[in-house]
């Protein structure tokens, strides 16, 4: 996905739909409309149950922050964990794709029973 794609749902369910087991989604948010962006990108990681890497411009006009959103799975609740990097952050994430894999195929089906 690129940018606005992100505000759109049916895109990352397309991908999501077709095996997609991550999502990228390069954007270039100004400052004013990073908090939406943040939201947007959460969302949709918990519409799909799947991780989503999205960086931002890093420069002044823009907002220098980026994403990587990760699922965890509380007692049958599923939470977003958020990882903003900025600048030259060390930040390390490791996903696990298989962690994802059964409880994106619930979700999916849930879907579809309400379509």
């Amino acid at each position: 996905m690129i940018c606005y794609d992100i505000v759109f749902p049916g895109v990352a369910e397309t991908l999501t739909k077709k095996g997609a087991e991550i999502l990228f989604s390069p954007s270039r948010i100004v400052k004013e409309g990073i908090e939406p962006w943040k939201r947007y990108v959460q969302v949709r990681s918990l519409e799909n149950i799947i991780p989503i890497i999205a960086p931002n411009v890093e420069n002044s006009r823009f907002g220098e922050n980026s994403l990587i959103v990760e699922l965890t799975k509380e007692e049958k609740i599923v939470k977003t964990r958020i990882t903003q990097l900025k600048g030259e952050s060390e930040e390390s994430v490791n996903i696990t794709f298989s962690d994802y894999q059964g409880i994106r195929k619930q979700r999916l089906q849930d879907r579809n029973n309400f379509q």
